[in-house]
């Protein structure tokens, strides 16, 4: 009778403890639209007979292993590059469910080239902070060589505002044009509306002189592999257009550079000046959903002057950010050799000066100077939109090379090897530019 009673009493509360801890039903938590290049997490969890959340359960999804947290779920990471159909195959005890990820294409994919080994790692966390306020559907990867290597590997935006490594790289060069040239490939096939190219460092224009370590003509300057990407690497490396290139480095905007790159992007932002280690404002991003191209040039412009306008006591005196319209460099070019054929005399003025030791002077100052009325319209058409702080009626906010003070010539040995790398430069092969500043220059020469 006693062993009747004891069974009586046992056998529910055994079917009530397996009935706890047995999954029946699967719970799956996601808000949010998944895009294509970001980071997004699934909630997923297993409701037990009663309804309840079981929690520390091992799953698997695609067959990695997950143990749901106290509050019965687990976290599941979703990235894809592609946009479609993602399915994931849930596994739990004898529970098996196949769900359906609906990727989204997103309207803007910004890839960064985030070349910070070097003194400009400081600045890198700032910057994400910025990141991180990107609209919705705005992805946005980075590459990321830091003078810390444990650090280096490709980062992503993620669905909670963070930016988290997504991948592991060995030790990175962000100097290495081959490498430069792997990631823009892979990125540039992200399925977007739109696509930016930001590369992110110092900058130094066409411009050539020997420091103690290595030579500084370009951008994305490697302390570590003493390398850095040549204006010619970056024309050579991106082999598919892209909406935008950005270059958030200083002297960048000079029409040397943008003529050498005019066919990586329908746009190209950059600086004629020196730009403040803390760079741009990443924040513009929020506000570019569902913006063009031009628009997201603006935007960013915008912010940018935005930014140093409420932080004087950082900002830079001088300051530029422009917007050049690629597709009509060439016919400027064109008219600038047309005009160039008349012979005009260079003569000495007061142009603004974007970097006095390199002979960097606002182009449009210049043409001004020679009397190039007709060629300066020209380049207003592919100067679209700019901010320049103290700018003359004539300022395009793009620079060009100008050097025809004799003294500073023949006591200045640096100036000569300016002169000897400029005439190699796609600008001054394919213009009369340099031969009318070397008659004017001393015949040593």
């Amino acid at each position: 009778m006693r062993r009747i009673i004891l069974l009586t009493v046992l056998v529910p509360l055994l079917y009530g403890c397996v009935n706890i801890i047995r999954p029946s039903e699967i719970v799956v938590k996601n808000g949010d639209e998944v895009y294509a290049g970001r980071v997004y997490y699934l909630k997923i969890g297993f409701k037990n007979y009663y309804g309840m959340l079981i929690s520390n359960l091992k799953i698997k999804v695609d067959a990695v292993e997950y143990k749901t947290d106290d509050y019965g779920y687990a976290t599941i990471p979703i990235y894809s590059e592609e946009v479609g159909t993602k399915e994931l195959k849930i596994e739990c005890g004898s529970i098996t469910k196949t769900l359906q990820i609906n990727i989204k294409k997103p309207s803007w994919l910004v890839f960064l080239w985030l070349a910070s080994d070097n003194n400009l790692d400081r600045f890198v966390h700032g910057d994400f902070l910025e990141m991180v306020k990107a609209a919705e559907d705005v992805s946005t990867i980075v590459v990321w060589d830091s003078s810390d290597p444990s650090k280096d590997g490709i980062y992503a935006l993620t669905n909670d505002s963070r930016m988290v490594k997504i991948e592991e790289t060995n030790e990175l060069n962000s100097g290495d044009g081959t490498l430069f040239r792997k990631y823009t490939e892979r990125f540039s096939k992200v399925d977007s509306d739109y696509k930016a190219l930001i590369i992110w460092n110092h900058g130094f224009s066409w411009i050539d002189v020997t420091p103690q370590d290595y030579r500084v003509k370009g951008i994305a300057y490697d302390d570590q592999s003493k390398d850095f990407l040549k204006i010619s690497e970056i024309a050579q490396n991106v082999t598919e257009k892209w909406d935008v290139l950005g270059m958030d480095a200083c002297l960048m905007g000079s029409v040397e550079v943008i003529y050498a790159l005019r066919n990586t992007a329908d746009y190209i932002v950059a600086s004629a000046y020196e730009i403040q280690g803390t760079g741009w404002d990443y924040s513009f991003l929020s506000s570019m959903s569902r913006k063009d191209p031009l628009e997201f040039c603006k935007g960013l412009v915008d912010y940018y002057e935005e930014f140093y306008k409420n932080k004087p006591e950082t900002s830079l005196s001088l300051t530029s950010l422009a917007v050049y319209k690629t597709d009509a460099i060439d016919d400027a070019i064109d008219s600038f050799n047309e005009f160039l054929l008349t012979g005009p005399v260079l003569q000495e003025a007061t142009w603004t000066t974007y970097s006095q030791p390199y002979y960097l002077y606002d182009l449009g100052e210049v043409l001004q100077t020679l009397g190039a009325t007709e060629t300066l319209e020209k380049f207003n058409n592919v100067v679209v939109y700019k901010y320049l702080s103290n700018p003359k009626p004539q300022s395009l906010a793009i620079s060009i090379f100008v050097c025809q003070d004799r003294n500073k010539i023949d006591t200045r040995e640096y100036i000569r090897e300016y002169i000897r790398e400029y005439i190699l430069t796609e600008f001054a092969k394919n213009t009369r530019w340099d031969e009318l500043l070397l008659n004017q220059l001393s015949s040593g020469l």
